[in-house]
């Protein structure tokens, strides 16, 4: 979406992969005026040599990334960079979670490391603030550099299409009513405090659970599913490649993350007209939905707190045309035009 929306404005795209296939496959309905160059799987080192002569033979105004990986690369490139290549890190999430999980040594390495990527940029720019309040706990990179650019999730080229008939038995009309959650099955969306939540809410109300995405996690949360007494209540579809048709028939949409960058599942959830109720984890959420203005928000990790949430936001749902108002702010032709104003910046009267 944002590759195309670039190219909309008229600049000239390059998507710099290492892919181990065509990205064009793994990346349906990439703009034909998007170029590729893919460097194929292989050692890191290969990838900073590939990089590093990209850099001195095609001269980019700027170089975007995303991920850790990408950015580490692009700083041990950075002295191969043309004079006036602008270098841009993209933090697409928080780094606390995962750098709490390393021991003491290997810890202080990989925060070392941030640092000196990091501050080697000539921007930084994080999907949200909580990301950003994350980062410079460990890379105190200076207020003007760092930017805040939220995800774009819904493309204006290609809205929404109507629902493709039902996707799922339990979405038929007759059926009773749908809540839904969506993500990879793993520890980082805590689908085990969604469905302690569902029973707690399951014997007051006739509602059904369908989790769609796939995981590490499935045969746990479908061990823990059967504990919970609710085999014939709740579903795992898999992975889905239309989940707004799951997200346009539900009656809840609810995102139980223990840590998000983002949240974009909510927006595409808020972009169909259905309701949400979110854990208000770091980070993203909360600015989703305006500090709870729009769902409600809860702590994550606490079941009750979110079967509460839930029983109130199906019995007082948000307007679904407020819902579908906030999520157009996350257009990616809106989304765009913020980042040509962090990657473009006007020049300075002499």
């Amino acid at each position: 979406m944002l590759a195309r929306s670039f190219a909309n404005q008229g600049l000239g795209v390059e998507l710099v992969t290492y892919a181990p296939s065509d990205p064009r496959l793994l990346v349906p309905g990439l703009d034909a005026r998007v170029g590729i160059v893919n460097f194929g799987p292989g050692h890191r080192l290969t990838h900073i040599f590939q990089l590093g002569s990209y850099l001195e033979q095609r001269g980019p105004r700027v170089l975007l990334t995303a991920g850790p990986r990408a950015n580490r690369l692009a700083a041990c490139c950075r002295h191969r960079a043309r004079r006036g290549t602008r270098i841009f890190l993209g933090v697409h999430n928080v780094l606390t979670p995962g750098l709490s999980e390393l021991g003491t040594i290997r810890r202080w390495l990989r925060i070392r490391n941030i640092r000196r990527s990091y501050l080697q940029a000539d921007g930084v720019v994080c999907v949200s603030a909580g990301v950003a309040q994350d980062l410079v706990r460990y890379a105190p990179i200076p207020a003007e550099r760092l930017s805040v650019i939220h995800n774009p999730v819904l493309d204006e080229e290609r809205p929404a299409a109507p629902g493709r008939g039902c996707p799922h038995p339990w979405l038929a009309p007759d059926q009773p009513p749908v809540i839904l959650g969506a993500g990879r099955l793993t520890p980082q969306k805590d689908f085990p405090t969604l469905l302690r939540a569902f029973a707690l809410l399951a014997p007051d109300t006739g509602h059904r659970l369908l989790i769609i995405g796939e995981g590490e996690e499935r045969d746990a949360l479908q061990r823990l599913t059967h504990e919970l007494g609710l085999r014939e209540r709740v579903a795992f579809p898999g992975f889905v490649d239309d989940p707004l048709s799951y997200m346009r028939g539900a009656c809840l949409f609810v995102l139980s993350s223990a840590w998000e960058g983002f949240g974009n599942v909510l927006v595409e959830a808020m972009a169909v007209g259905t309701p949400v109720v979110s854990t208000d984890c770091p980070s993203g959420p909360s600015e989703i939905l305006l500090d709870g203005a729009l769902g409600p928000l809860v702590p994550p990790g606490d079941p009750k707190a979110l079967a509460d949430a839930m029983r109130a936001a199906l019995a007082r749902p948000t307007d679904a045309d407020q819902l579908r108002r906030r999520a157009r702010d996350f257009g990616a032709e809106v989304v765009a035009r913020r980042y040509l104003d962090v990657l473009f910046p006007p020049a300075k009267p002499a």
